[in-house]
């Protein structure tokens, strides 16, 4: 007898056989470039405010954005059915911008440090960089991995 009809009516669970093409990693990888964009906006207007009277300088808590995203990644993956696919896009974060910590309160309270300000803009720059090329070079793997296949 045909081995498809004993099986025929039987319902299986189907296993991937690679893992999904767009992992966990590149989904931080997204939501930590996100983040650094907006951090970016953030520590530019503190630097435009450096002279505005009674500004507070902002920033974003990066650790807590990479924490909140793996949370709702994991949330996602233990709720989602294998069979249906994997895990779906993530929503935007909300971002909580927080005080920044300042040394010192300058000219009329306000606590904008330029030369901190700068450090943190180029750090900040240099991160996203460092992302974009990690999320490159999976992106390349991923491409010969189709090309081989083909």
């Amino acid at each position: 007898m045909n081995r498809r009809a004993d099986q025929r009516g039987k319902k299986v669970l189907a296993e991937p056989m690679i893992e999904p093409l767009f992992d966990n990693t590149m989904r931080l990888l997204q939501s930590g470039m996100d983040a650094r964009m907006a951090r970016q906006g953030v520590l530019a207007s503190n630097i435009a405010n450096a002279e505005t009277p009674g500004y507070r300088a902002l920033d974003l808590n990066f650790e807590e954005v990479l924490r909140r995203t793996a949370e709702r990644m994991e949330s996602q993956r233990t709720r989602t059915d294998r069979f249906e696919g994997g895990l779906g896009p993530l929503d935007p974060i909300r971002l909580r911008l927080i005080e920044a910590d300042t040394v010192s309160i300058g000219n009329e309270n306000n606590t904008v440090e330029l030369e901190r300000e700068l450090g943190k803009l180029s750090e900040n720059q240099l991160l996203f960089g460092t992302m974009a090329r990690m999320l490159s070079k999976k992106l390349a793997l991923l491409k010969e991995a189709i090309g081989r296949s083909s």
